[in-house]
């Protein structure tokens, strides 16, 4: 079967649905033969002829051979696909399949599925009537998922916003930070190099396993490595100075209860900081860190390894260079 097919001809391009039923008015109220209409409309002669005599069906939208299920089916076979794989039950590709032969069973549909079951071909086919794609599924933990609820999404925004409102810094960006924290590898694994094609590829590092350094905001210096993310210690030491203070400031990190003290909020009060958490388990969706800053962050970090470990081949990453390293990524 060929699989990416290209139309040689416009055959079957040239007129509508509505030019044969615009046709068929004309003829069977007997203004006019069926040649005059097959001109005007560039429908050919023998396709009007069957139309009016109901031999032939509706004209197919694809200007191809109909689907083996009827399109009504596939359409709401593919919304019930994209319904299940938003609230985290994707349909697999066999499931899929057996999906489809249940159907033309049960139906008694006549297709030229073997032994009832579609095949790969149709498949992806099918993928690219509804834009589907065949996809890596990313794992989330239910209570993830059980919080994207609007009502929870909703209220996080409406916090944050009144905020803003209330302290006159809507328009004073510089008057908004967001805070999180990240581990970053000390050996590459994001970099892809050129190889030979079907043939295995290594890549020489100075240990026997992967190694992950804890780190902070890059903003803070080498001696708070390792620092709690939001104690009184890295508080007062590293974010207040900082931060600009014109004014009250917002402050939007996550909702774990490891990340705040009292100690905090004695500090955020005296410095008119106002620290506004995410809803627990909703990083994923609203962590601004996570979802944008730290993936390019970590394009870079990475590229910065590979071209140390060039220069130093076999040896591990210190930590004195980590912190050096990081300074120019």
């Amino acid at each position: 079967m060929v699989r990416n097919y290209k139309r040689k001809t416009k055959r079957g391009l040239q007129y509508t649905q509505d030019n044969i039923q615009e046709a068929k008015l004309e003829i069977n109220a007997g203004h006019c033969n069926i040649y005059s209409p097959s001109k005007r409309f560039k429908i050919p002669y023998t396709t009007l002829l069957y139309k009016l005599k109901g031999v032939r069906a509706v004209k197919n939208r694809s200007q191809g051979k109909a689907t083996s299920i009827p399109e009504e089916a596939e359409k709401r076979l593919a919304e019930c696909i994209k319904t299940m794989d938003k609230w985290g039950f994707g349909i697999t590709r066999r499931e899929m399949l057996e999906l489809v032969g249940s159907y033309v069973q049960r139906n008694k549909s006549d297709t030229s599925f073997k032994d009832g079951t579609p095949g790969e071909d149709w498949l992806l086919d099918f993928k690219k009537r509804h834009n589907l794609s065949i996809i890596k599924p990313q794992a989330v933990e239910y209570a993830r998922k059980s919080v994207l609820a609007p009502f929870v999404i909703n209220h996080y925004f409406d916090v944050p916003e009144k905020v803003l409102s209330d302290n006159d810094i809507e328009d004073k960006s510089h008057n908004i930070y967001h805070l999180d924290e990240t581990s970053f590898c000390t050996d590459p694994s994001k970099s892809k190099v050129v190889g030979e094609k079907n043939s295995p590829s290594t890549r020489i590092n100075g240990w026997h396993h992967q190694r992950r350094d804890s780190q902070i905001h890059p903003m803070l210096q080498q001696r708070m490595v390792g620092l709690k993310l939001m104690s009184s210690t890295t508080t007062k030491n590293a974010f207040i100075p900082h931060a600009l203070h014109e004014g009250p400031i917002l402050l939007l990190y996550g909702g774990h209860t490891t990340h705040v003290d009292n100690r905090v909020i004695y500090l955020a009060i005296e410095n008119k900081i106002i620290i506004v958490k995410l809803p627990p388990h909703t990083s994923h969706l609203l962590q601004l860190l996570d979802l944008s800053t730290f993936k390019q962050l970590k394009e870079d970090w990475d590229a910065k390894l590979v071209a140390w470990q060039r220069q130093h081949i076999g040896v591990r990453l210190p930590k004195r260079t980590f912190s050096a390293l990081m300074d120019t990524a």
